[in-house]
Protein backbone atom coordinates (compact mmCIF):
# COMPACT_ATOMS: atom_id res chain seq x y z
CA UNK A 1 0.00 0.00 0.00
CA UNK A 2 1.21 3.55 -1.00
CA UNK A 3 1.97 5.95 1.99
CA UNK A 4 1.82 8.71 -0.14
CA UNK A 5 0.89 9.59 -3.32
CA UNK A 6 -0.87 11.42 -5.78
CA UNK A 7 -4.00 10.83 -7.44
CA UNK A 8 -3.72 10.39 -10.96
CA UNK A 9 -6.63 12.77 -11.09
CA UNK A 10 -7.47 15.25 -9.08
CA UNK A 11 -11.41 15.75 -8.93
CA UNK A 12 -11.00 15.69 -5.07
CA UNK A 13 -8.87 18.90 -5.33
CA UNK A 14 -11.03 20.86 -7.82
CA UNK A 15 -13.77 19.98 -5.53
CA UNK A 16 -12.31 21.00 -2.02
CA UNK A 17 -14.58 24.31 -1.47
CA UNK A 18 -17.79 22.61 -3.09
CA UNK A 19 -20.78 20.70 -1.82
CA UNK A 20 -20.02 17.62 -3.74
CA UNK A 21 -16.37 16.88 -2.27
CA UNK A 22 -17.42 13.46 -0.50
CA UNK A 23 -18.93 12.46 -3.58
CA UNK A 24 -16.22 13.01 -5.57
CA UNK A 25 -13.74 11.89 -3.04
CA UNK A 26 -15.50 8.47 -2.73
CA UNK A 27 -15.86 7.96 -6.68
CA UNK A 28 -11.98 8.64 -7.09
CA UNK A 29 -11.05 6.40 -4.24
CA UNK A 30 -13.88 3.74 -5.31
CA UNK A 31 -11.97 3.97 -8.76
CA UNK A 32 -8.28 3.44 -7.10
CA UNK A 33 -9.32 1.51 -3.97
CA UNK A 34 -7.35 -1.72 -4.87
CA UNK A 35 -4.46 0.37 -5.66
CA UNK A 36 -4.24 3.33 -3.41
CA UNK A 37 -6.13 1.91 -0.09
CA UNK A 38 -4.64 -1.48 0.53
CA UNK A 39 -7.54 -3.75 0.82
CA UNK A 40 -6.02 -6.75 -0.10
CA UNK A 41 -4.32 -6.73 3.45
CA UNK A 42 -7.71 -6.51 4.73
CA UNK A 43 -8.55 -10.27 2.82
CA UNK A 44 -9.37 -12.96 5.30
CA UNK A 45 -8.84 -16.27 2.31
CA UNK A 46 -6.31 -14.49 -0.35
CA UNK A 47 -9.04 -14.57 -2.39
CA UNK A 48 -9.22 -11.71 -5.96
CA UNK A 49 -10.64 -8.60 -5.55
CA UNK A 50 -12.72 -6.89 -8.34
CA UNK A 51 -12.85 -3.62 -8.32
CA UNK A 52 -17.01 -3.63 -9.39
CA UNK A 53 -17.34 -4.97 -6.11
CA UNK A 54 -15.77 -2.44 -4.12
CA UNK A 55 -17.43 0.29 -2.35
CA UNK A 56 -16.82 2.96 0.11
CA UNK A 57 -18.63 5.35 2.76
CA UNK A 58 -17.40 8.38 4.14
CA UNK A 59 -17.80 7.99 7.78
CA UNK A 60 -15.86 10.96 9.49
CA UNK A 61 -13.87 13.81 8.09
CA UNK A 62 -11.77 16.61 9.28
CA UNK A 63 -10.71 19.64 7.97
CA UNK A 64 -8.09 22.26 8.95
CA UNK A 65 -7.71 24.25 6.41
CA UNK A 66 -5.12 22.46 4.61
CA UNK A 67 -5.47 18.98 5.37
CA UNK A 68 -8.68 16.97 5.34
CA UNK A 69 -8.62 13.44 7.15
CA UNK A 70 -11.17 11.59 6.35
CA UNK A 71 -12.23 7.90 7.45
CA UNK A 72 -13.60 5.75 5.12
CA UNK A 73 -15.52 2.37 5.16
CA UNK A 74 -14.77 -0.06 2.62
CA UNK A 75 -16.85 -2.85 1.64
CA UNK A 76 -15.53 -5.41 -1.12
CA UNK A 77 -16.30 -8.72 -1.94
CA UNK A 78 -13.61 -11.69 -2.16
CA UNK A 79 -13.49 -14.39 -4.57
CA UNK A 80 -11.73 -17.75 -3.37
CA UNK A 81 -11.71 -20.11 -6.11
CA UNK A 82 -10.51 -24.14 -5.72
CA UNK A 83 -11.16 -24.37 -2.30
CA UNK A 84 -14.13 -27.23 -1.69
CA UNK A 85 -15.05 -30.45 -3.28
CA UNK A 86 -16.61 -29.36 -6.59
CA UNK A 87 -13.67 -26.48 -7.10
CA UNK A 88 -16.18 -23.97 -7.55
CA UNK A 89 -15.39 -20.69 -6.16
CA UNK A 90 -17.11 -19.04 -3.43
CA UNK A 91 -17.59 -15.36 -2.42
CA UNK A 92 -17.14 -13.54 1.51
CA UNK A 93 -18.03 -10.25 1.72
CA UNK A 94 -15.17 -8.08 3.57
CA UNK A 95 -14.85 -4.60 5.45
CA UNK A 96 -12.26 -2.15 6.48
CA UNK A 97 -11.67 1.16 7.90
CA UNK A 98 -8.95 3.51 6.58
CA UNK A 99 -7.72 7.20 7.24
CA UNK A 100 -7.65 9.17 4.08
CA UNK A 101 -5.45 12.60 4.85
CA UNK A 102 -5.39 14.74 2.08
CA UNK A 103 -3.33 17.71 1.51
CA UNK A 104 -4.68 20.95 0.09
CA UNK A 105 -1.20 22.88 -0.76
CA UNK A 106 0.87 19.89 -2.23
CA UNK A 107 -2.55 17.31 -3.62
CA UNK A 108 -1.09 14.53 -1.63
CA UNK A 109 -2.77 11.89 -0.14
CA UNK A 110 -1.96 9.54 2.64
CA UNK A 111 -3.78 6.63 3.10
CA UNK A 112 -2.94 4.53 6.67
CA UNK A 113 -5.13 1.59 8.73
CA UNK A 114 -7.64 2.73 11.20
CA UNK A 115 -6.42 1.35 14.60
Amino acid sequence: MPNHSEMPERAWFDAWERPDFELVLRQMLEEQALALLGIVRATTHGGHLAPEDIALSVLRMEDDGNLRRVKVAVFFTESVGGCNCADDPFTVNGYCERWVTLERSTHGIHVSDVE
